[in-house]
């Protein structure tokens, strides 16, 4: 089982430095959060490239800085800056490629906006995914509680529309929704490729193992679907205090499968 860190744990820290940080507590895989245009090409990037190959850590995924702001970038009705912003996202599948990724996160649309349908909201991802394609990496819808798809409903029915669709199952985000984590993963089955490790407690993100959500049945689940996908922690800044809580919660994640 790989059980990674992503850098966005440290965030606001220089993704250089946070890269740096997870090399120095042990990590060997991550998922890279771009914090800005200018890591993704160019002189930054082949530092990021050199960094993660000397400290022999594997790039699962990287997570674009604009996630937030996919609904005005891809869903207003706007054809123009659909295509823009496709050309733009061009940036990111680059990354992720020379990192060694296989897929870039996408949150996607958003709640507070009108929604544009499933059909038309598959022919947009589908759009941006084809293009990912063609740099050899995949687009991976991750269930955030401000999308129209994040819920289970909406999961099943791009998954129906798109066969082949890719998934990151975030557990903090199915929690937030006011989604059973269960339902939102069975809704994804054999299409999860990526988990965003976390728990979840009176209403925050907690580190894994420091909830109250059953991991132990997570991982099962996943499994029952034949799937072998990578365990990235992802939680923010103020949930932990010091970095080797971070370490301390993967050991307990580690420790519930030691004995099977």
């Amino acid at each position: 089982m790989t059980v990674g860190v992503s850098s966005a744990c440290f965030f606001p820290c220089d993704t250089l430095q946070s890269v740096q940080k997870l090399a120095s507590l042990g990590v060997s895989s991550t998922e890279i959060f771009m914090g800005s245009h200018s890591e993704c090409s160019g002189q930054y990037l082949k530092q990021l490239c050199s960094a993660k190959d000397n400290y022999s850590i594997s790039v699962t995924s990287v997570h674009p800085f604009t996630s937030g702001y996919e609904y005005i970038l891809f869903f207003s009705g706007y054809e123009r800056r659909i295509d823009d912003t496709l050309e733009y996202y061009k940036r990111y599948f680059s990354a992720a490629a020379e990192l060694g990724a296989k897929y870039v996160v996408f949150h996607g649309d958003n709640k507070k906006a009108p929604f544009v349908g499933i059909e038309r909201y598959a022919e947009i991802f589908s759009r941006l995914d084809d293009t990912a394609r063609s740099f050899g990496v995949r687009l991976s819808q991750e269930n955030v509680s401000s999308s129209h798809v994040g819920s289970g409903e909406n999961i099943r029915a791009l998954k129906a529309l798109l066969p082949d669709v890719c998934f990151t199952f975030d557990i903090k985000q199915a929690y937030r929704g006011g989604y059973d984590p269960f339902d939102i993963l069975h809704s994804m089955g054999q299409n999860v490729r990526c988990v965003h490790l976390n728990d979840w407690k009176d209403g925050q993100c907690r580190l894994p193992c420091r909830g109250v959500c059953d991991l132990s049945a997570v991982v099962n689940t996943i499994q029952s679907y034949g799937n072998d996908v990578p365990y990235i922690i992802e939680v923010y800044r103020s949930n932990f205090e010091d970095e080797c809580e971070i370490m301390s919660s993967r050991l307990d994640f580690l420790k519930l499968f030691s004995k099977k």
